[in-house]
């Protein structure tokens, strides 16, 4: 053993206790993700990223933690998900709140990395070969080594699906000082997460507890919003974004030090660009109501057609969505809701179509894979409506709001008469009793529309 071994082996078996979190700290990390090739080598990093951690209270029972992300490539959540707050136990495992997750935009869809507390308590003296079990975790100190300068116990984490983390401690301290993850997205791609600490500080209690305010304000805006969290759309309906409007001024008086700062002007200038979308999207509803169909043809699963001479004498239901069985993401639960209405109105005479809308479906092997998608995502929620397909013609011809700088689904109701009678962009707020209530209620009022002759 080098001399140099030595003296870190007999630093490192000192006994001391380790340092709990401790309330007003503020601990910065900065992380990547790469993919690992077959050799399990690393290329060059896809994302990366900076956590912050804020310890808004701790003791021996529960720590509770404020964090706040910020993503740098292949996607990242729309501010009202770039921080929270996270409960900790007595193990330093999640006990309550919203963990920090990174969204990670692949070319198939997006996937989400979840992140786990870097803190480590262990139950026993950290020294070579000393090991322990967590649940279903098994630590093993692999020996003392030096990482960005500091040292560390280089600790592996394995579990029944074998090793999934190294971690390195510092000895005295129960934040870590890195952390190398292996994940895996998509079919099987392996990727390697890596974090590593970039400072601990303890600011003056007037500046932490300034931090704790703008953070907190942020959280009772979101709140007020009623948005799940981790939605990864960003776009607001109207309420949400007069509820912005409102509440904003007084969180930007709250938020006047530490990461919230940053986070206001994001939402500030999001409000001015939604605002400006939400004006667009207004104009193109404003063109579509009332309008007469254009003659139109489309073909879909298990034989599925519908043409602009079908419409006539009946009510007819259009959803534009993309009908993807992976990755499962809104609205999929809304498809629920319209299958009930499909269920409660057919008898009238109501005609629900889904449409899934999908450029891959001009490619020479896209329909086939976009059929086999939709398919998958029609048996899992057992829907009876058809659905047709559209690489986007037919939903420009409808209005794209794409263009506009919204998203999809698009709802369209169209009258016996053969005009747009309902229009809507984005999804509805679901009653849980009435369920689609806005459509149904648009539905309704089709049906007993008469037809001019």
């Amino acid at each position: 053993m080098s001399t140099i071994a030595a003296t870190l082996l007999v630093a490192f078996t000192l006994p001391s206790a380790s340092t709990p979190p401790q309330a007003g700290t503020q601990i910065a990390y900065r992380g990547n993700v790469a993919r690992l090739d077959r050799d399990r080598v690393p290329g060059e990093a896809e994302k990366t990223f900076d956590l912050t951690l804020l310890v808004a209270s701790a003791d021996a029972s529960e720590s509770e933690l404020l964090w706040v992300i910020d993503e740098q490539g292949r996607g990242a959540w729309p501010w009202p998900d770039r921080f929270g707050r996270w409960k900790l136990d007595a193990q330093l495992l999640p006990a309550s709140g919203t963990a920090p997750a990174l969204l990670f935009q692949r070319d198939e869809g997006a996937s989400v990395i979840n992140l786990d507390a870097p803190l480590l308590r262990a139950p026993v003296p950290l020294a070579a070969e000393a090991t322990w079990e967590l649940g279903k975790q098994k630590f093993a100190v692999v020996g003392p080594e030096r990482i960005d300068d500091r040292d560390s116990w280089k600790i592996a984490v394995t579990t029944p699906l074998g090793q999934q983390r190294t971690v390195w401690a510092m000895p005295g301290q129960e934040w870590l000082a890195a952390v190398d993850q292996r994940i895996f997205m998509g079919q099987g791609e392996e990727w390697l997460l890596q974090l590593r600490l970039v400072s601990i500080d303890e600011p003056a209690a007037a500046e932490h507890a300034a931090h704790v305010a703008g953070l907190t304000a942020l959280e009772e805006l979101v709140a007020a919003l009623g948005r799940p969290r981790r939605t990864q759309q960003g776009t607001f309906n109207e309420r949400q974004l007069e509820v912005v409007r409102e509440r904003l001024p007084q969180v930007d008086q709250a938020a006047k030090a530490g990461p919230a700062v940053a986070l206001v002007e994001t939402a500030r200038r999001d409000l001015a660009q939604q605002t400006g979308r939400v004006a667009s999207i207004a104009e193109l509803v404003a063109a579509q109501q009332g309008r007469k169909v254009d003659d139109f043809a489309a073909t879909g699963l298990a034989g599925a057609r519908l043409s602009a001479a079908d419409l006539a004498g009946q009510v007819t239901v259009l959803h534009f969505w993309d009908y993807r069985d992976e990755p499962l993401k809104e609205p999929y639960g809304q498809v629920g809701y319209l299958e009930f209405l499909h269920e409660r109105r057919k008898e009238a005479g109501v005609k629900v179509y889904g449409v899934a809308v999908n450029r891959r479906l001009t490619e020479p092997d896209g329909r086939a894979s976009v059929s086999r998608s939709a398919a998958r995502l029609k048996s899992f929620m057992n829907l009876t409506y058809p659905i047709l397909f559209d690489e986007g013609a037919l939903l420009k011809q409808f209005g794209d709001p794409r263009l506009a700088g919204g998203q999809l689904p698009v709802y369209v109701v169209i009258g016996r008469d053969g005009r747009v009678s309902h229009y809507a962009v984005g999804c509805y707020e679901v009653d849980r009793d009435a369920g689609l209530k806005p459509l149904d209620d648009a539905v309704q009022a089709a049906l007993e529309q008469r037809t001019e002759k």
